[in-house]
């Protein structure tokens, strides 16, 4: 009997969380309105478990201003926040499960924080089916990795895994890259140099001055003969 226990006891597995854009590459910062995902990995590579995720939460750790993403079943609360939980464990591979979303903050901070309760399950975990509406509000059922199937031992401890990131606003890039762009192309002329516009300004007013020159030549020239005129009979 004893031996037969010592078969069934499993150490539980390590998990981390990452934040990833949607190829599954680390990142550290993005901007509102990116497409990112949360993913979930067994880092043992040769453990009997899989792993289900559920209350899934964003924090500010500020003002505790708090979003629950993923509920207790494990189902999104707004797939319009984020998605359900998928599999995408590559063949050979530990399970890597995946939460997408769009990059969003709090307005009193720009790290957002993500804590989730993870829970390892044997020999496979099952997806919970979730009813979800869509933006257009039509309800239709996805199944996201929120149940446990089936455990083979007793010991098996539920994991917290936390994660966070730099949330920048949209407009604060495009600021900077309009200041960029005054610095590097809007900057005034210097002193010896002038535009386009200027030059041909002051083309017509040298142009303007010699007609009027002119004019005021042929004026007195004839004012000139006409009194050597009178003069002359």
């Amino acid at each position: 009997m004893m031996g037969s226990h010592e078969s069934s006891f499993v150490l539980s597995p390590t998990v981390t969380m990452h934040i990833t854009d949607r190829s599954g590459d680390d990142i550290h910062a993005a901007q509102v309105g990116d497409p990112l995902s949360l993913r979930f990995r067994i880092v043992d590579q040769n453990t009997p478990y899989e792993i289900f995720v559920r209350e899934l939460i964003a924090f500010d750790g500020v003002d505790s201003s708090e979003i629950l993403l993923i509920d207790s079943n494990g189902c999104p609360t707004d797939p319009t926040i984020m998605g359900a939980i998928n599999s995408v464990t590559k063949e050979g591979e530990s399970q890597v499960l995946e939460a997408p979303f769009d990059a969003f903050k709090f307005p009193t901070s720009d790290v957002v924080h993500f804590k989730a309760l993870v829970t390892p399950c044997l020999p496979t975990c099952e997806p919970v089916s979730c009813t979800m509406e869509d933006y257009f509000g039509t309800s239709k059922d996805v199944a996201s990795f929120g149940q446990r199937k089936r455990e083979i031992s007793t010991n098996v401890e539920e994991e917290v895994v936390m994660q966070s990131i730099k949330i920048h606003d949209k407009f604060k890039f495009t600021q900077k890259a309009t200041e960029l762009k005054v610095r590097s192309n809007e900057l005034p002329a210097p002193e010896n140099c002038t535009s386009s516009g200027s030059l041909a300004f002051l083309f017509s007013l040298v142009i303007s001055a010699q007609f009027v020159f002119l004019l005021v030549c042929y004026t007195m020239n004839q004012r000139w003969r006409r009194s050597y005129d009178q003069d002359k009979f």
